[in-house]
């Protein structure tokens, strides 16, 4: 069975869907860019998110990086929001992702913890530290 329903979240409807966190990825992709992947089960589903870059070119562009306050706190997020306290305890955990309404195979826009009470949309977080596309980490 499973369960799907609607959030209302600063004034938008959202698609919401529980799921089991079925294996994350913490750690560096093959171009050297550190970035976090969490992927949830359903019964007859799964689906990922993550992707975002965690960190960031030491020098203007350079090949040299270096961890940023954005990436920690994104971490940082997930974990509560989800109510664990290490990123192994991820794993066999509920969570709710969050979709748009129409687009249900669309990309997860936030996950919502269940037994938490907390709510984490990915795009706000991105306006709250000030920076635009995910894989930019560009100023605005």
């Amino acid at each position: 069975m499973e369960i799907e329903t609607t959030l209302k979240h600063a004034g938008k409807s959202y698609t919401v869907i529980l799921g089991e966190i079925e294996r994350t990825n913490l750690g560096y992709e093959e171009h050297g860019i550190f970035t976090a992947w969490v992927q949830v089960k359903g019964d007859s589903w799964g689906q990922g998110f993550g992707g975002y870059v965690l960190d960031t070119s030491k020098h203007n562009g350079g090949s040299i990086r270096e961890g940023s306050a954005y990436g920690l706190d994104f971490i940082i997020r997930i974990l509560e929001t989800v109510g664990v306290k290490q990123w192994e305890s991820l794993i066999g955990s509920d969570v709710y992702l969050i979709q748009n309404p129409n687009d249900s195979w669309g990309p997860v826009l936030g996950i919502a913890g269940k037994t938490t009470n907390k709510l984490f949309i990915f795009n706000d977080h991105l306006t709250e530290w000030n920076l635009t596309h995910p894989g930019t980490l560009g100023l605005k």
